[in-house]
């Protein structure tokens, strides 16, 4: 694998915030009296799920990686989007950087770590 631990480090933020969005649509999509939570809540987790593959599949291809971890951040924000409209703006502080760190891996692996 040649990776530097710049790509370690983009992949690694890229897990914590798709494990971010599973835990929040996991957790919306059990709210009982909120109609739209628990329709999108789901589509939430999954973008955030695909969010974690694509991040730690960047270290292996990173073009691969980085146009799925960008289709996840733009099915994150939908999803959210559908689900709180009035609150959008409060996911793309997060949305951002996982589409930053999908747009940094579409530039190519850095150096490799010498050894």
């Amino acid at each position: 694998m040649n990776a530097s631990r710049r790509d370690l480090a983009w992949s690694l933020l890229g897990t914590a915030i798709g494990l971010f969005f599973v835990w929040g649509g996991l957790t919306t999509s059990g709210q009982p009296n909120w109609q739209a939570a628990r329709e999108f809540g789901l589509l939430i987790a999954f973008a955030g799920a695909l969010g974690v593959l694509a991040s730690l599949a960047t270290l292996v291809r990173p073009a691969l990686g980085g146009w799925a971890t960008l289709v996840s951040a733009v099915g994150v924000t939908l999803a959210w989007v559908l689900v709180m409209p009035w609150a959008w703006f409060v996911m793309l502080p997060a949305t951002i950087p996982l589409g930053w760190v999908g747009a940094r891996r579409l530039r190519g692996p850095a150096a490799p770590i010498a050894t």
